[in-house]
């Protein structure tokens, strides 16, 4: 922009279109295009909206033919935001003068699915690596995300896995520990918690990548993976996003990290938000694919359909080492809201933060459009929760305390028995507002060495004269029982 403003974006960028001019194939020019959207937000940073509305569009425009057409249908639906709005008026210029994209474009409005989704952890719960394999109109791609939990969860890497190379990736995945000094664990994770991880991991990286961008950079050595070999994450960061972005979608919020709202990388995710389920209606439509609809619940249990069973439920806190967790067996046709209490008088928790659970129903939590949340009240136990099945529910969405409710058996209701109650359970709850399950784990450290410098005012902040107080190992099942029985 320095060295002649929009005449020098037309001249850098007219080379790259001219290569798209010859690809015919939606997935080939959608892996071109985020390519273009790493070039553009390491060559022009902040300025990246004024790149692509005013320079490269008008350029597409220009060329009047149908491929100016489909990439200007990608730029859209990866850009989203303003740049999707901008592309939609484009388009609508060209229809004016009888050009349309051609049809094979339609596949970028097809729908995502998700399978093998993996997540490799360390003995202390902490991510290293996310493997899935994702699906479109036929074209499948094995990612492979590779996460530094040592820095803030960033993303470090990734890598596209083509065909049955992906099973031998995952073979030679369980098998590594050289960088964690342990061996790794595999879990395997339902979409919207690998979403929810790779976007997460995504956004740290986004957040230290704006730190960084006053650097000056060798844009194609940027765009390439640590290795040089192939395509990075700032070549792929686009298409990433809008492929990722189309699983189901967990309530839970990202973990903050720092100052998000500034830097250039940071706008540009902004308007990566709204590519997942663009519009494109002067394009794709009918072709434009909607937001799902919420997916309807089971009937919900009548009176004369006689006593609801009891569910008996494991709920571990995910991430707790050794393992904090209880037994609970409660009515099936306990309302989500009073689980949400009774959850709260087993852990010990106060009641004091936002909460949801998600399930294969959606997620539920208070009534909230903006975090798509269903009203908690309208659902019970038995309607989202299957024999043998789980779903997670999660209290404060600054220190993610999630807790894994596992179904372990569901049987009729014995007389004489009084529910919900207590049968087992492991240890206390962490305090409130500790700074999630590794916070938790540095406060017992600081707590166990009377020598730490912050000893003394953690002990204050709990509100405790001395360490003998706090006993993380402590669980009172009787009294546990005790309070449940007075809230019923």
């Amino acid at each position: 922009m320095c060295d002649g403003g929009n005449a020098s974006l037309r001249r850098a960028f007219a080379p790259g279109l001219e290569d798209l001019s010859g690809i015919d194939a939606a997935d080939e020019l959608e892996a071109a295009c985020s390519t273009l959207f790493g070039v553009m937000s390491l060559s022009v940073g902040d300025e990246g909206l004024h790149g692509w509305t005013q320079v490269v569009l008008p350029m597409l425009r220009r060329r009047g033919t149908p491929q100016a057409a489909a990439v200007m249908c990608t730029i859209g639906a990866l850009g989203g935001g303003e740049i999707e709005q901008s592309v939609e008026a484009e388009l609508e210029r060209l229809a004016a003068d009888g050009i349309r994209p051609p049809a094979w474009v339609h596949a970028l409005q097809s729908p995502v699915t998700a399978g093998d989704l993996r997540a490799y952890e360390d003995p202390d719960g902490s991510t290293w690596l996310l493997a899935g394999r994702l699906s479109r109109a036929g074209t499948k791609a094995g990612i492979v995300l590779a996460v530094d939990p040592e820095d803030c969860g960033a993303l470090e890497d990734v890598w596209m896995v083509e065909g049955d190379a992906f099973v031998d990736v995952l073979a030679r995945m369980r098998s590594l520990g050289q960088r964690t000094g342990a061996p790794l664990a595999e879990v395997t994770l339902d979409a919207m918690e690998w979403r929810w991880r790779a976007e997460a991991a995504m956004d740290a990286r986004e957040v230290h990548d704006a730190d960084d961008a006053d650097d000056v950079v060798d844009v194609f050595e940027e765009l390439s993976n640590a290795e040089g070999d192939g395509p990075g994450w700032r070549a792929m960061a686009a298409m990433l996003r809008f492929w990722i972005g189309q699983l189901p979608e967990s309530g839970k919020p990202k973990p903050p990290h720092g100052d998000e709202g500034d830097g250039p990388l940071a706008k540009l995710r902004g308007m990566f938000a709204a590519g997942a389920y663009g519009n494109m209606a002067s394009a794709l439509a009918p072709y434009g694919p909607k937001r799902p609809a919420a997916i309807e619940l089971p009937t919900r249990r009548k009176k004369s359909d006689g006593p609801a069973p009891v569910y008996r439920l494991r709920v571990d806190l995910r991430g707790a080492k050794p393992p904090i967790w209880r037994r609970l067996e409660v009515a099936g046709d306990t309302t989500l809201a009073e689980l949400h209490r009774i959850l709260q008088i087993a852990f010990g928790w106060d009641d004091c933060h936002m909460h949801c659970f998600e399930t294969d129903f959606g997620t539920f939590g208070i009534p909230d459009p903006d975090l798509g949340h269903r009203a908690e009240q309208g659902a019970t136990l038995e309607q989202v929760l299957a024999e043998n099945g789980k779903m997670t529910y999660t209290y404060d969405f600054g220190d993610s305390w999630d807790h894994i409710i596992t179904v372990e058996s569901v049987t009729p209701l014995a007389e004489g028995v009084a529910y919900p109650r207590c049968t087992g359970g492991r240890r206390a709850a962490p305090p409130e507002d500790c700074g999630g399950i590794w916070g938790y784990e540095a406060l017992c450290e600081i707590l166990a060495d009377p020598e730490d410098e912050q000893h003394a005012e953690r002990l204050e902040w709990l509100g405790l004269d001395d360490a003998s107080e706090f006993d993380p190992a402590a669980f009172d099942l009787a009294e546990t029982d005790r309070l449940l029985c007075a809230g019923r």
